[in-house]
């Protein structure tokens, strides 16, 4: 198999996200270019698309689906919902503050609920109802038996969450305000 050309628009990143429907590839940078954006659709052929600026600052991890990005800020202790339908105009559309550290989000999968998980020791994987963006709701909570969630991943109504000791707990999601 031959390798592809490398994307060099950055030099260091933790973490990144390819929405497949887009073609963009968002990538965790570092202030002034928080979130760095790359146009993938042709791997052949990487190409530097766009950047959010000094939003989504501290970014730890991104999500996107539907024109729309789920931002997990990190040490803003914040969740960040923006606007990406134009990638040379994003726009800040609703923030979701947390205690802890703002580490993981994702859509259940009809999109009515955000799942988040905080990397903090005692804080709880949170559901929130966001089908208003002016309204947003946290209609449920699970803690795991280590009561350290790390990440979170939704398919089928099912929550993936990974434990740092405990290893992945299924949880379902069918009824969100009560995840079993």
């Amino acid at each position: 198999p031959n390798q592809l050309n490398t994307y060099t628009g950055f030099s260091r990143s933790h973490n990144l996200w390819i929405d497949s429907e887009s073609g963009y590839a968002f990538i965790e940078h570092q202030y002034p270019d928080n979130i760095h954006i790359a146009d993938v659709s042709n791997g052949d052929s990487p190409e530097y698309a766009g950047t959010f600026g000094t939003q989504g600052n501290n970014c730890h991890d991104i999500f996107t689906r539907d024109n729309l990005a789920y931002v997990s800020e990190g040490y803003s202790n914040r969740y960040g919902i923006y606007d990406i339908s134009d990638i040379n105009n994003i726009v800040l559309l609703a923030t979701i503050p947390v205690v802890g550290y703002a580490h993981n989000a994702w859509l259940n999968d009809s999109g009515t609920h955000l799942i988040t998980t905080e990397e903090t020791t005692g804080i709880t994987v949170k559901v929130w109802d966001i089908t208003d963006l002016n309204n947003i709701n946290l209609v449920s909570e699970y803690l795991g038996e280590n009561n350290l969630a790390h990440n979170v991943h939704v398919k089928d109504n099912q929550l993936f969450i990974s434990h740092y000791t405990t290893g992945i707990k299924i949880v379902d999601l069918y009824n969100p305000e009560k995840p079993v």
